[in-house]
C-alpha cells in the first residue's frame, strides 16, 4: 500500500523495487542548501554519519539525508488536492463536501437482537451554538477525524468505558474500555543554536539571492521556495538500539529582529525519541464546545499524551542529544544554544550535555511541543476490527456471557487506528492505511449489493 500512494519518480536514486512510480502522492526531495546547513553537512561527513541515496529503501534509516516531501510543479501535495480534484469526473460528481460544518456523534442504531448499526451523524453548521443537524447514511459511515477527535466522538455516541460515559452522562451504546487508550505522540525537544556567520549567506536576507530563487521558482518550479524549510534530518541508533530510535529535524531561522541576536543566525533543531514506548489516553471533556477542554478557559485538557515517561525514552533523548551537539560544535560555525528554561549558554564555557535527570526537569516546558504524530486511542485489534475497518465492543447478555459486537457500518480510518506509532513520521502511514482501508470497505459495501 506504500508503493500504491506514492509517485517517486521523481526522487533521484530512488529504487523502483521499493519505491511507488505511478501512485497519486507525487514525491521530490529539497533542493536548496545554504551555506550553514552545508556547513553541517560537511561535519556529519566527517563524522562518519551514513548519507544513504534513498533513505526511504534501505531497511536500516540510520544517516542523515535531505527531506522528501509531497509536492507537484512546486506546490504542496495534500490529500484533497492529491486524491479528490485529481479523480475523474464519474468520481467527483458523486462526491459532495460540506465545509462548516463539526460531527458531534454517530447515529447508532441497537436492533431487537442486540445488533448495532451506524445509521447516520449530527453535525453543528454555522457554529458552536447552532441546532444539530442530520446527515443520513444509507452504506455507512467512515470516522476519520483524527487520533484525538474519533475516540471523543465514538465517546459521544455512547461507545467507549461505561465508567467514563456515566460520569459524562452519556447512555451507553456498546462498552469498550479501551476507546481513548494507548495513545501516543512524538514530542519534540528542542534546542535553538546561534550560529555566527554573515547574514549575507543567509538567503531571506540577501535581497539579490531571492530574486535568483524566485525567478528559479517561476521557470523550474524547486529551489528555496518550492522547498520545506526543513531542510534535512538524520536518524541514529542510541542505547544500542537495533533500529533507528532518534530523529533530528533541522530548521534554519533569521533573528535579525531581535538587537541581541542582530548578527545570529539560528538553527532550530526538533529532536525526537520515535521508539515510543509511553502510552497516555484522550477522552471528551463533556463540553460540547471544547470537546477536547480549554485550559486558558478553566476547562480541563482530556489529551494526555503521557509524554516520554520512561527511562528508555529519556535516555534515548539524553544520548541522541550529545550526538547532535558534536555534530553542530564539528561545524566550526556555533557560539552556543538557548535550552528552555536555562537561557543561552556558550559552547566556550566548556561542554556541557543533557543527562536524564535535567531532560526530567525540562519535560514540562517540552510537553507543550507535540510532534503532531498522535497515534492511537481507538486502535486496531482494540476498538476496530482489522479484517473490516468497523468499531466493535462488547455486550452481557442474559447468562453472562459477554458477546463481541461489530457496530456495522462504522469504520473508523484514521491515525488513531495504529496499534503503535511508527519510528518516523506517521504521514506516509496514515495514507497506506487509507489505501488498505478503503479497499476493504469497497469489498463489503460490493458484497452488500
Amino acid at each position: 500500500d506504500f508503493k500504491k500512494v506514492e509517485n517517486a519518480s521523481a526522487i533521484i536514486n530512488a529504487d523502483p523495487s521499493v519505491r511507488g512510480q505511478s501512485g497519486p502522492l507525487q514525491l521530490e526531495t529539497n533542493s536548496y542548501v545554504t551555506p550553514l546547513m552545508g556547513a553541517i553537512l560537511t561535519a556529519a561527513e566527517e563524522l562518519g554519519f551514513d548519507f544513504p541515496a534513498d533513505m526511504n529503501a534501505v531497511e536500516d534509516k540510520s544517516g542523515i539525508s535531505l527531506t522528501e516531501l509531497p509536492r507537484r510543479n512546486g506546490l504542496r501535495l495534500d490529500a484533497f488536492t492529491a486524491y479528490i480534484l485529481s479523480a475523474p469526473k464519474d468520481i467527483l460528481d458523486n462526491i459532495t463536501v460540506s465545509t462548516g460544518v463539526t460531527v458531534s456523534r454517530v447515529d447508532i442504531l441497537i436492533d431487537e437482537f442486540g445488533n448495532r448499526k451506524a445509521r447516520g451523524v449530527f453535525g453543528i453548521e454555522g457554529g458552536p451554538l447552532s441546532e444539530e443537524s442530520y446527515f443520513c447514511a444509507n452504506q455507512g459511515v467512515i470516522l476519520a477525524a483524527g487520533a484525538l477527535n474519533s475516540p471523543v466522538i465514538l465517546e459521544r455516541s455512547g461507545v467507549g468505558d461505561p465508567e467514563v460515559l456515566n460520569d459524562l452522562g452519556i447512555d451507553v451504546v456498546l462498552e469498550n474500555a479501551q476507546v481513548g487508550q494507548n495513545l501516543q505522540d512524538h514530542v519534540q525537544t528542542p534546542i535553538l543554536v546561534h550560529f555566527k556567520y554573515d547574514r549575507m549567506d543567509y538567503p531571506y536576507s540577501n535581497r539579490v539571492t531571492k530574486a535568483q530563487e524566485y525567478f528559479r521558482f517561476l521557470r523550474h518550479r524547486d529551489g528555496l521556495f518550492a522547498d520545506s524549510p526543513q531542510s534535512f534530518h538524520f536518524f541514529s541508533k542510541e542505547n544500542n538500539s537495533t533500529v533507528p530510535n532518534f530523529q533530528v529535524l533541522f530548521q534554519e531561522v533569521a533573528t535579525g529582529f531581535i538587537d541581541r541576536l542582530r548578527d545570529t543566525i539560528v538553527l532550530a533543531v526538533s529532536c525526537q525519541c520515535v521508539d515510543v514506548q509511553s502510552r497516555g489516553e484522550v477522552h471528551y471533556s463533556g463540553n460540547p464546545m471544547f470537546p477536547l477542554g480549554n485550559p486558558l478557559l478553566g476547562i480541563p485538557s482530556t489529551v494526555n499524551p503521557n509524554y516520554a515517561s520512561t527511562e528508555q525514552e529519556l535516555s534515548c533523548l539524553a544520548k541522541g542529544q550529545r550526538r547532535l551537539r558534536e555534530l553542530i560544535i564539528k561545524s566550526g560555525l556555533a557560539v552556543g544554544e538557548i535550552v528552555p528554561g536555562e537561557g543561552f549558554v556558550s559552547y566556550d564555557d566548556g561542554a556541557f550535555e543533557f543527562n536524564v535527570e535535567r531532560l526530567r526537569s525540562l519535560l514540562p516546558n517540552y510537553a507543550t511541543l507535540s510532534g503532531y504524530h498522535f497515534s492511537g486511542g481507538s486502535s486496531l485489534g482494540m476498538v476496530v476490527d482489522g479484517e473490516t475497518m468497523e468499531v466493535f465492543g462488547y455486550d452481557q447478555v442474559m447468562n453472562g456471557t459477554v458477546v463481541r459486537r461489530i457496530v456495522e457500518g462504522l469504520y473508523m480510518v484514521d491515525g488513531s487506528v495504529n496499534p503503535q506509532i511508527p519510528r518516523v513520521n506517521t504521514m506516509a502511514l496514515a495514507y497506506a492505511s487509507a489505501e488498505y482501508a478503503s479497499s476493504l470497505i469497497l469489498e463489503k459495501i460490493n458484497q452488500i449489493k
